[in-house]
């Protein structure tokens, strides 16, 4: 397995390739991706509560945080995310908050107090963690963590939808006259950036050996606005209904409450 380092996580990734770029690229925070909407909307959070966004990126949570007046603090272990995160503050917020900080570090040791935060958001970041780290980041997360505090996570893809799913959808669209790759990752230029992938099965296992209290689902955000009706209308209903959603629903979303120290 490739060991990927902080310097691949470039411009050209958080700009180009990175989910919600093209929102990104609008520079309106109005338009944040859903998948950081629905985040966002399960993390519940308020004014008094602090949030440690676990993995950055380009900074859309942390500048929803100074709108809402809630204290935060972003941790990427890539320098050019956290050059983008902290240009679009400044441009999108009207100058740093003090309500927010910036921290270049390794999620397995965070110069953070025990039981600081009332909330983690790791979006589209496990995936990116080796599974021989994985353990360590999320016991570290537990760590920061006040009691009854919960890491709320998003990652795709979902290795059911690639072993089992994607070759199906894959023979439709071969009868609709597209051609799609066989490995579904060769669709992506940055996949090899997924060294960990995951399961609802796998995720689940992982954080409860971290010591959380777990609730893992499939959730499918998409509009699929782009295929003609007949074939949106299906792709609502195969990632959605019970069962067909374990290999047809890509996105697996988690809550993982830390109940005692």
């Amino acid at each position: 397995m490739k060991v990927i380092s902080p310097e691949d996580y470039d411009d050209e990734y958080y700009l180009s390739e990175c989910n919600g770029y093209r929102e990104f690229s609008l520079g309106d925070n109005s338009r944040a991706p859903r998948r950081l909407q629905v985040i966002w909307n399960i993390a519940s959070l308020s004014p008094e509560m602090k949030l440690l966004d676990a993995g950055c990126g380009r900074g859309e949570i942390l500048s929803k945080c100074i709108h809402e007046n809630i204290f935060s603090v972003g941790v990427d272990y890539s320098k050019y995310a956290l050059r983008i995160a902290r240009n679009f503050l400044v441009r999108n917020c009207k100058g740093e908050s003090e309500s927010i900080r910036l921290i270049r570090g390794d999620l397995r040791r965070l110069p953070l107090a025990n039981n600081l935060f009332d909330c983690v958001i790791m979006s589209d970041v496990i995936e990116h963690i080796h599974p021989k780290y994985i353990l360590d980041v999320l016991v570290e997360i537990r760590r920061i963590l006040r009691i009854n505090g919960k890491l709320v996570v998003h990652t795709m893809p979902n290795l059911w939808y690639y072993r089992f799913g994607y070759p199906l959808f894959r023979l439709v669209e071969l009868l609709r006259g597209n051609k799609l790759p066989q490995n579904p990752r060769d669709r992506y230029k940055f996949s090899h950036f997924h060294v960990n992938e995951q399961t609802p099965h796998s995720l689940n296992s992982i954080l409860r050996e971290a010591g959380f209290k777990t609730k893992v689902w499939l959730y499918d955000y998409r509009s699929y606005s782009e295929y003609p009706i007949l074939m949106r209308l299906c792709m609502r209903f195969v990632t959605r209904a019970p069962l067909l959603n374990a290999i047809f629903c890509d996105d697996i979303f988690a809550v993982a409450t830390k109940t005692h120290d």
